[in-house]
């Protein structure tokens, strides 16, 4: 049996679940060959492992890199340069959620991939305006493959699904967890070669999305607050992250 093969049984069997799978592979638990061809037919979407050649390179060296990558579309589209995440809050601020708006709008290329979560606020905000503007998408799901979460966004996972790259480790319609929405943060960065964080509160899971960036080398790009609503963002700026004017300070960076 194909190591690859043993990874994908594990993997839907542990719903994903990275501690779990790594614990089997490490006591060498035995496939369910009739079980394994059962998870295979049931899968609607493609997957990939990661002893596969295939396997998106910018994961590999991440904290818990998944076991397998479900997905939807264009998997080639991890391949290319200019990789943008955009995180920030599920209730954006009216000033975080106008700034987006208008500097994403305004970006005179098309030739990069805006990667972000499929979660309400920021994210949903940024997918639909780069999948208007013709900018490839990428959203990395915290549910199985297989579910769209919030319901309110299914327009938009039909459209990412479609036209760009929907990605998860979990399969099928594994339920939402608050813990896998920010473990899957670590894939956003990790994929991604900047973070633009256009809006974020200290409460919120961009926290988690900026610490992981910042664990793993990227660069963090955000647009400054008033000091009376807030000052994460500036402070970010004050330690070194890249001030955030226009879309000229974002494409700038592009190769």
């Amino acid at each position: 049996m194909k190591v690859s093969d043993v990874i994908l049984y594990l993997s839907i069997k542990y719903k994903g679940d990275f501690d779990r799978i790594y614990a089997s592979i490490k006591h060498l638990e035995q496939v369910d060959e009739k079980e394994l061809e059962d998870y295979k037919k049931r899968l609607k979407c493609k997957y990939v492992t990661i002893v596969d050649e295939n396997y998106p390179i910018r994961l590999k060296n991440i904290y818990k890199p998944p076991f397998v990558i479900f997905y939807y579309g264009d998997l080639k589209i991890l391949e290319e340069k200019n990789m943008l995440g955009i995180v920030g809050s599920r209730n954006p601020t009216p000033y975080g959620e106008k700034a987006l708006t208008k500097i994403l709008s305004e970006v005179p290329r098309t030739d990069f991939v805006a990667i972000s979560g499929l979660a309400k606020g920021i994210d949903a905000i940024a997918h639909k305006i780069a999948l208007d503007k013709g900018i490839k998408a990428c959203a990395v799901l915290g549910t199985g493959i297989d579910m769209c979460y919030p319901k309110e966004n299914f327009e938009l996972y039909e459209r990412i699904k479609e036209e760009g790259l929907l990605m998860s480790e979990y399969p099928f319609k594994v339920e939402v967890n608050k813990e896998s929405f920010s473990f899957r943060n670590r894939i956003i960065t990790g994929l991604s070669e900047w973070i633009f964080v256009p809006d974020v509160h200290s409460s919120s899971g961009t926290m988690v999305s900026i610490r992981y960036a910042i664990s793993q080398g990227k660069d963090i790009l955000t647009i400054p607050t008033s000091i009376f609503e807030g000052d994460i963002a500036n402070r970010l700026i004050q330690d070194g992250a890249k001030l955030v004017l226009s879309s000229n300070d974002i494409t700038d960076e592009f190769h």
